[in-house]
């Protein structure tokens, strides 16, 4: 039986009147979770942890600048889409490099009613679209981040990074990536990311793949030196590409 999905909203801000706002607006909707985060370390850790569908950027930004924000939140998650709330005018435009189709941008004061159409229409685009691919047995959609089981309907959420590991390690059917491979390419070759920091993901990858039984459990395979998927195919946007649902 398949998980109800819903979106979670990353509100960042130092003060708590945007998290209000948006819960007293929210309440009783089930589609929607909010999260707080007051600092940048907060924000990071939670794109890091768990699926977020988008980010409100309000009250402050956590006490950095929105370009500065912007380039702490891009290294960890590349395609979220993000909402600033700013008095500035000059902030309505997206930084150098940023997608305008995960960009939006409103001028406080602000009506409720036309944030939530922003947040919504963010919602919607649900960042840079990816093809989903087969997996053996199971679907991956990168831009909604989940996997699903097509045999039993159940389906599990991914964080961007969690699903960026699947994708890469099946774009390489021949055999076991290299970690340190690996880590380049889902985090970008940072001195401050350790194979520590892989390890920690795959486990968390490992336990939620649980999730789709016992073939979900065995997906991500362990070989001397890397990792390899249990029954990847052809690259990513090869043979094994689905075309999104129609209408």
């Amino acid at each position: 039986m398949s998980v109800a999905k819903h979106q979670t909203i990353l509100v960042a801000s130092e003060g708590t009147v945007a998290v209000e706002v948006l819960g007293d607006a929210l309440r009783g909707d089930d589609a929607f979770e909010l999260r707080h985060a007051r600092s940048v370390s907060a924000v990071l850790a939670a794109l890091d942890e768990e699926p977020i569908d988008a980010i409100l950027l309000a009250d402050g930004h956590c006490g950095q600048t929105t370009s500065l924000l912007w380039r702490e939140i891009r290294q960890v998650s590349p395609h979220v889409p993000i909402v600033v709330m700013t008095t500035d005018a000059e902030s309505l435009d997206p930084p150098s490099g940023e997608p305008e189709d995960v960009w939006d941008a409103v001028i406080c004061p602000v009506r409720l009613v036309t944030l939530m159409a922003v947040l919504r229409a963010s919602l919607q685009r649900d960042g840079i679209g990816q093809r989903a691919i087969q997996i053996g047995r199971f679907r991956l959609d990168p831009t909604a981040k989940t996997i699903d089981d097509a045999d039993t309907g159940q389906s599990v959420r991914l964080t961007e990074k969690e699903a960026a590991i699947l994708l890469f390690l099946n774009s390489r059917p021949e055999g076991a990536v290299p970690r340190e491979i690996l880590l380049g390419e889902v985090w970008g070759y940072n001195d401050r990311v350790t194979t520590h920091t892989l390890e920690t993901h795959i486990y968390r990858l490992r336990r939620k793949l649980e999730g789709l039984g016992p073939q979900g459990a065995d997906l991500v395979q362990t070989e001397p030196g890397g990792y390899r998927l249990n029954g990847s195919g052809s690259d990513a946007f090869g043979a094994n590409a689905i075309e999104p649902d129609s209408a």
